[in-house]
């Protein structure tokens, strides 16, 4: 598959005014081609020109610069995402090999996997802790077999008591 056609083809489709076509090209692209930059800048390129700063910075996120436009959306969009590094993978989908990458993305990918390991594992830690001292609090059914049963058992006392009671007092009046 040429890149260089299939770029020149979303361009064409969005002179004409298919922003969509021309995403979804560049997108199909980037999960062919994982590996080539120039199809993520053309695609945060359209998305940028859309008014999608946010999505552009996805796709820019990758790209090392010193244009103050690319580190704005790249932070507008790290912002949108808390700058949470699990996040930021999971919208990247890299799915290709690291090597065929520029230094700075090589860099990047492996900065932001070893802050996700390093926040998972810390959640992991928490969790644990968190689940030995508190237990879950009991489910309204729960409750509700618990009230049934203590219910029951008051009944039966009070049963108890009152048949105890006529029994007494019918003894009494026959032997008194």
């Amino acid at each position: 598959m040429n890149v260089k056609n299939q770029i020149e083809k979303s361009n064409h489709e969005i002179s004409e005014g298919l922003k969509l076509k021309a995403v979804n090209r560049l997108r199909n692209l980037i999960n062919v081609c994982p590996d080539n930059m120039e199809v993520r800048e053309a695609l945060a390129e359209v998305y940028y020109k859309s008014g999608f700063y946010d999505a552009a910075g996805l796709y820019w996120i990758l790209t090392e610069t010193d244009d103050n436009t690319i580190k704005d959306c790249v932070t507008v969009y790290e912002k949108s995402v808390n700058y949470s590094p699990i996040q930021i993978l999971r919208d990247i989908k890299y799915r290709g090999d690291k090597s065929g990458l520029p230094d700075y993305a090589i860099q990047k990918l492996n900065t932001l996997e070893a802050e996700a390991l390093k926040r998972s594992r810390l959640r992991e830690s928490l969790n644990f802790k968190s689940n030995k001292q508190i237990s879950n609090p009991p489910l309204f059914k729960d409750k509700l077999v618990t009230l049934m049963l203590s219910s029951i058992v008051v009944t039966m006392g009070i049963v108890f008591f009152v048949g105890l009671a006529t029994s007494v007092s019918w003894l009494w009046g026959v032997l008194f």
